[in-house]
């Protein structure tokens, strides 16, 4: 704990002798934090899945000056990284022009496995891909035999997470994904 504060409380007497109390307001410094980031990595990285993280490049895709979006797209990386994935649930949804599936996700991913990579800081756009298994492959979205090698999906929302004791330091960032049978998020990743 930092203690940035010279004045001593006064000792109660009766008390145990564990010496005064500082002053000041509670701190973490930065081996504190360092073993909070590496409690919240070391078992996610014994049990969690390998993600790969296609970060948006706004310096490399075109932006339309009205709206701020890409109108062409380009990735860096891909970043290899781990991290808890809740299972996919499928949503059916059949209008008159046809018929949609969407899989809303959430996976939670180290700030400290980020950090040591040097990946970017996960946005909204960016588009991950895991599960190189057969189920996910090939039932994923059209119960037909896929060609992609991963199961890919938007992220639509990033939050910090994992906060230390109510204050500003977190631990992991937890994304929210969605995938649709309509538009999958393969097609703008494909031309790495």
């Amino acid at each position: 704990m930092a203690d940035d504060c010279k004045k001593k409380v006064e000792c109660i007497k009766g008390m145990p002798p564990y010496g005064c109390m500082p002053c000041g307001e509670f701190k973490l410094d930065s081996t504190e934090s360092y073993m909070f980031d590496v409690v919240a990595q070391e078992h996610t990285n014994a049990v969690a899945v390998e993600v790969m993280l296609y970060p948006l490049s706004r310096k490399k895709s075109t932006i339309d000056p009205l709206y701020g979006e890409a109108v062409t797209y380009a990735f860096d990386g891909p970043f290899r990284v781990v991290g808890f994935i809740d299972k996919p649930q499928v949503s059916t949804e059949v209008r008159e022009g046809g018929f949609r599936q969407t899989f809303p996700a959430t996976i939670t991913i180290p700030r400290l496995n980020l950090e040591e990579i040097g990946a970017p800081v996960p946005r909204e756009s960016d588009v991950l891909g895991f599960w190189e298994i057969p189920y996910w492959l090939n039932d994923g979205v059209t119960n037909k035999a896929s060609t992609i090698k991963r199961y890919f999906f938007n992220v639509t929302n990033v939050e910090e997470d994992g906060f230390v004791f109510d204050g500003p330091h977190f631990t992991q960032f937890k994304l929210s994904l969605a995938r649709n049978s309509e538009f999958v998020p393969e097609r703008r990743v494909a031309n790495r």
